[in-house]
């Protein structure tokens, strides 16, 4: 089990405090039925990050994310270890895959989750502490110009039972988090969401593909309007806003 008390200290200074959104672990989830505008198809050069707190029952297979067809996916796996795969154009064969070697469950509590990958070093950390275990990679083309889902597969099924905040996908920029200055960008030394920017450009100077941020007044559905570059998602069932957030 992870547990971290640099990432579940109270509060969040400096005036961020971004809002969870709870998905139900039954039909609750967000996807686009296009690929992201945008989008292409080329090596590994990305950064994905969120905040994710679980609630369905420990030892359940919940997917965060899907492109069609498992083009990208980034699931919680029955042995409460996280994976992500990409594969080729057309999702033909596996591109870059890792696991995590720590657990993700719900006495965790709200983790900033970070993967990158270059095609030669996958990386998967949770706040400080680097989870990973690399079982493939590779520098070929990998597919990024799926249908994209947040909360469930491509088909709603395998729902995410749990709060997400802070979508993150940068398809163009791999943040090396074995640098702490790297993952600073995201979390405060003091465990804190750090603000992105309105359009998350923050990190890399330019705005993301995907940035998916609740602000305080916003109401959970505000989740599908995507600040970065690649357009916005649909509601799926109905989102709330989560009784906790990260920071609290």
């Amino acid at each position: 089990m992870f547990q971290n008390n640099l990432l579940m200290a109270a509060g969040s200074l400096g005036g961020f405090a971004p809002l969870g959104v709870n998905f139900d672990g039954t039909n609750d989830y967000i996807n686009r039925a296009a690929a992201w505008v945008g989008a292409s198809d080329k090596a590994a050069s990305w950064t994905q990050v969120m905040w994710l707190k679980c609630a369905g029952a420990d030892g359940t297979a919940m997917e965060v994310h899907e492109g069609s067809s498992g083009c990208w996916d980034f699931e919680r796996k029955s042995d409460n270890n996280f994976d992500f795969g990409t594969y080729g154009p057309g999702c033909s064969g596996y591109r870059n895959v890792s696991t995590t070697n720590t657990t993700l469950v719900i006495a965790s509590g709200w983790t900033c989750v970070m993967c990158s990958s270059n095609g030669s070093t996958n990386q998967i950390y949770f706040g400080d502490t680097d989870v990973t275990v690399s079982t493939y990679t590779s520098t070929s083309t990998s597919d990024f110009t799926f249908n994209s889902a947040f909360g469930a597969d491509s088909n709603g099924a395998r729902p995410w039972n749990g709060d997400i905040a802070e979508l993150y996908v940068d398809l163009d920029n791999r943040e090396d988090f074995s640098v702490e200055a790297n993952r600073r960008k995201f979390f405060s030394a003091t465990g804190k969401p750090v603000d992105l920017g309105d359009d998350g450009s923050t990190p890399s100077g330019s705005s993301p593909i995907v940035y998916l941020s609740v602000r305080s007044g916003d109401a959970a559905a505000a989740l599908i309007s995507n600040r970065g570059t690649g357009g916005d998602y649909t509601e799926n069932g109905t989102l709330t806003l989560s009784s906790t957030n990260p920071g609290d």
